[in-house]
């Protein structure tokens, strides 16, 4: 009888504290790309094209976007608002620390939602520009299934929306015409005459094309790797379709190393088999000045906007 009882206060135990992490928001871990497509909205060659040209656009502008496609909010968000989430990331990952020149595009596959958010570099720009940007730009390539394409001229979008017209606001000087374009094609500025201006934009070129073939290559090797594993039976249940997800479960900090785990996930069962790993601590500069403290009421962290297709 007693152990009856025991038994039956550990499954309480157990299933008061399943329900309780159900309802903790779950982040995907930062890498060194600028696109992460747990979802898999992605081919190959268009990640390997919105890489280099994020690539492009920071080496330009400073400014740094990163992608982020995920299968639905009920498996990450914990309850909260996409918006809520969104900022949760982007503190997660330190994109909202100084300088804070970065944007966020977070799509939602299942729930055919996504939103963009900025950080405190350019906290001036409209929401209603960056809504324009998902509605306008990107609604119709989603709506038409076209996801690469939708991401693409997105990104084109926030450079030309988000990024340069802060860049501008900074330096004093007006847009130029070129960086009002959405299209890579067309935002490249026309070299001067001469030999030697035509050979940096052959290098220019060569260095993109170089970095582009790169990172196709290693987008090719991760999917190989990630079909592999799916057609690898479920140790609990026998079925295939196994997925992957590293999940921070410690932050780092200066002290002390952060903890994450490796999760090997079965969609039919819900078998999870866990790999722990180190993270390794926060580098703090000790040469650097603390940030100015915030007034009541700042909104500078940012701005953003979301929508549905």
């Amino acid at each position: 009888m007693r152990f009856a009882l025991t038994r039956l206060f550990g499954t309480i135990l157990f299933i008061c504290a399943f329900a309780l992490s159900a309802q903790a928001q779950t982040y995907p871990s930062r890498t060194d790309l600028p696109v992460t497509d747990d979802a898999e909205m992605l081919d190959a060659e268009t990640e390997a094209r919105v890489t280099a040209r994020i690539a492009e656009i920071e080496a330009t502008h400073g400014g740094r976007i990163e992608v982020v496609t995920l299968i639905s909010q009920a498996l990450y968000t914990g309850g909260d608002d996409m918006e809520v989430y969104a900022r949760g990331l982007m503190e997660s990952w330190g994109l909202l620390e100084d300088p804070g020149k970065s944007v966020l595009l977070l799509i939602f596959r299942d729930d055919r939602a996504l939103t963009i958010q900025t950080g405190p570099a350019y906290a001036e720009t409209d929401s209603t520009a960056i809504a324009a940007i998902i509605n306008d730009v990107m609604g119709p390539q989603l709506a038409n299934d076209q996801p690469g394409a939708a991401v693409e001229v997105g990104i084109d979008a926030i450079a030309a929306r988000i990024v340069a017209p802060a860049v501008s606001a900074v330096t004093g000087a007006g847009v130029a015409p070129e960086a009002t374009t959405e299209t890579p094609a067309e935002t490249a500025a026309e070299p001067a005459a001469g030999t030697e201006a035509q050979g940096g934009g052959s290098a220019l070129y060569w260095v993109l094309g170089g970095i582009a073939a790169v990172v196709a290559g290693i987008v090719a090797m991760v999917r190989r790797n990630a079909a592999k594993l799916a057609a690898t039976p479920c140790p609990s249940c026998g079925k295939t379709g196994l997925r992957v997800e590293r999940v921070t479960v410690q932050q780092a900090t200066a002290k002390v190393e952060g903890k994450g785990e490796t999760r090997t996930i079965c969609p039919s069962c819900n078998h999870v088999t866990a790999v722990p790993y180190s993270i390794a601590k926060v580098q703090v500069d000790p040469k650097a000045k603390p940030a100015p403290a915030k007034a009541p009421g700042s909104t500078s962290d940012g701005s953003g906007a979301s929508g549905k297709w």
